[in-house]
């Protein structure tokens, strides 16, 4: 791809950031900010987004991820387990977090009966029974910083580990990104930026 250029296209609706952003899909939260565990490309296998390793035990009932060492928030900060773990409790008690639903994510997260944190980059999720899906959860979970979240909600400061972060929003016309100098990956980001409106 070649690099460079601007993205400007229009959606229907705002963006609700109460409403559960990233974790429910119907507050329209950009997935250009926001990246999960793993992610789906040509095959059913996984392919690492933020984490290092990705290890499904034969029984279905464990996952184990460590994260990779360049695994950074927009603000340069790292990604850490508890961030993960914050997403499946936010998603399971979500008054707690002061959002109204857990969206459809929910009946996978209420599976999780334990988040084990090994060190700073690993932890170990363990399931009531098998679940031979459980990659289509965490490719589908979102990760945000646990300190910022409420700063998330007043949109003060919206911060992923995706490609693109937020530069500026006006609630009722529109959105701009721009590049995330802390991205992960040296395969982009392409755009000099994106205008949504």
């Amino acid at each position: 791809p070649r690099t460079g250029g601007d993205l400007r296209y229009a959606v229907q609706g705002d963006l609700n950031l109460t409403n559960g952003a990233p974790f429910t899909r119907q507050q329209g939260t950009p997935l250009l900010v926001f990246e999960s565990l793993i992610r789906y490309e040509d095959s059913p296998a996984p392919t690492p987004v933020l984490a290092d390793e990705y290890q499904v035990s034969p029984d279905f009932t464990q996952v184990t991820v460590s994260l990779k060492s360049n695994a950074v928030f927009h603000d340069g900060s790292p990604v850490t387990p508890d961030d993960v773990i914050f997403g499946i409790d936010a998603i399971m008690d979500p008054e707690k977090y002061n959002f109204s639903s857990g969206g459809q994510l929910k009946v996978f997260a209420s599976r999780v009966v334990d988040s084990t944190v090994i060190d700073e980059r690993t932890m170990v999720f363990t399931f009531d029974s098998p679940m031979p899906n459980v990659n289509d959860f965490f490719a589908q979970l979102p990760v945000t910083k646990k300190s910022t979240y409420a700063q998330l909600q007043s949109g003060d400061q919206i911060l992923g580990t995706g490609p693109y972060m937020f530069d500026s929003w006006s609630p009722g016309v529109g959105y701009t990104l721009t590049p995330s100098p802390n991205w992960h990956d040296d395969r982009g980001p392409y755009l000099d930026g994106i205008e949504v409106i």
